[in-house]
């Protein structure tokens, strides 16, 4: 499992590169099969979800027309994302 850290300035941080890294990084390593952990350095909550969401939402486009439907409906929304 790969951990990163998250800090209040939105920045990811890797201990294995010991550098930042950029949410394209962590969706590439999600694509690839690796596991994953982002842990808040302030308190470290569990991340994760968060970021991985905020990487598909960023990679993608996704029409607005979608995302409203997701949000209004209670019916789980299929759709293929290219990401």
């Amino acid at each position: 499992m790969k951990t990163f850290k998250k800090y209040s300035n939105r920045k990811l941080y890797s201990s294995d590169k010991k550098g930042y890294v950029r949410l394209e990084d962590i969706l590439n390593l999600v694509k690839q099969g690796e596991t994953i952990q982002v842990l808040s350095h302030g308190d470290g909550k569990d991340v994760t979800t968060e970021v991985v969401r905020e990487a598909i939402l960023r990679s993608s486009e996704i029409p607005t027309e979608t995302l409203v439907n997701m949000v209004r409906t209670k019916e789980p929304v299929q759709m293929s994302l290219d990401i």
